[in-house]
């Protein structure tokens, strides 16, 4: 009955957004996982990308069983929810049952894991069957790090697309082995295991898809994000989110890519150390919208599915499809640049990207890593 009244109130809603469009910019999300229903509602202006019926209902029922998915673990630190017990690790919240008990929450098997994740199966139920990325959804309370539990996926053959879920990280890392400050209740933590069939020349693009779809779902939210290449997405100059992609090889071919990503939600400055708090952001500064990880996470998951798809089903060579909108959203275009990396520092105007995803600088020269830092002085 939820799942009927949601379908109603959405068709509504976008039959009323052809008429607000122009005046209405407000986000509102509201879950009523109590009551047996989750209604996400989006009133948009200008260029906003709608998830659209199937997905915003998609992503609506991903958002109550990731609810259903917390809440059965007892009280939890996470955002917008009650604080209470932390401190588990991964097998020590045994409030969900035995290990290989199957379970049904928001109408999605789950099975709990020897380890005490919960496996969610999204792909098995009729309208989640031609999706990739969510297909399958591990959550845990604690873990050291995603990246790492993903890693052991990969070992024994996931399935690409298969999600890590944590609440917390006691050892999340991005690029160059820095520290990711990953504490219960400020943020969205979680890696993505692909198997994709682009070309190497191409990997770059698959961090800065998922970069667009955070993006695309921030904005949905009523937050404007920028990209910062190679790996960053910002707000108001600060970083809001990192991701790490690593790849993995079997011999000279290209196994799979471990997709990390970290995304600040709330903001509380003393619990993280100085040099964070004086450069980085939260999205619930971007915003006067509530966050809610869990609808968050929806969206990116069906954002991210199609874009991922969009880029392993190119059959032309160049840049993708995804390029303009990548490069329409990215920080420092236009700028004089520094560039430090193993080679050196390099400087130019930032001018975009080349077709492999690379930073393009004074209209020719390619830099094809290294960490982008704007030099003092400036635009140009």
């Amino acid at each position: 009955m939820g799942l009927l009244a949601g379908w109603v109130v959405l068709r509504l809603a976008l039959q009323a957004m052809k008429k607000l469009r122009p005046i209405v910019a407000t986000v509102v999300a509201v879950n009523l996982f109590n009551l047996g229903a989750d209604w996400v509602l989006v009133f948009g202006a200008g260029p906003i990308p709608q998830l659209g019926p199937l997905g915003s209902a998609w992503a609506s029922t991903i958002a109550r069983t990731l609810s259903g998915t917390w809440r059965l673990r007892g009280p939890s630190s996470r955002t917008g929810r009650p604080s209470g017990r932390g401190g588990e690790t991964a097998s020590s919240a045994g409030t969900l049952g035995e290990p290989g008990e199957r379970l049904k929450i928001a109408g999605i098997e789950a099975v709990i894991e020897e380890d005490g994740g919960l496996h969610l199966y999204p792909g098995r139920t009729e309208w989640g069957a031609g999706l990739v990325v969510g297909s399958e959804i591990l959550c845990y309370r604690r873990l050291p790090s995603t990246n790492d539990r993903t890693r052991l996926i990969v070992d024994s053959n996931g399935p690409s697309g298969m999600v890590v879920l944590a609440e917390e990280q006691s050892g999340g890392r991005g690029r160059h082995g820095r520290v990711w400050h990953s504490p219960a209740g400020l943020g969205l933590y979680f890696s993505v295991l692909l198997r994709p069939s682009v070309s190497s020349d191409h990997l770059g693009w698959v961090t800065l898809s998922a970069a667009l779809a955070l993006a695309r779902a921030a904005r949905l939210l009523g937050a404007s994000l920028g990209i910062k290449w190679p790996n960053d997405v910002e707000c108001d100059g600060k970083k809001l989110a990192g991701l790490l992609a690593e790849a993995i090889y079997e011999a000279d071919r290209l196994k799979a890519i471990v997709l990390g990503v970290g995304v600040n939600i709330d903001w509380e400055p003393d619990r993280l150390p100085e040099e964070v708090r004086e450069r980085a952001t939260a999205l619930s500064c971007c915003t006067p919208a509530t966050v809610d990880p869990d609808v968050l996470m929806a969206s990116w998951l069906w954002e991210a599915d199609t874009l991922f798809r969009e880029l392993d089903e190119q059959e032309v060579e160049g840049a993708p499809p995804l390029a303009s909108e990548v490069m329409a959203r990215m920080t420092h275009i236009g700028e004089l640049v520094r560039i430090k990396s193993s080679d050196g520092i390099v400087e130019g105007i930032c001018t975009g990207l080349s077709a492999e995803g690379f930073l393009e600088l004074d209209g020719g020269r390619m830099v094809t890593s290294g960490e982008l830092v704007p030099p003092a002085g400036g635009k140009k």
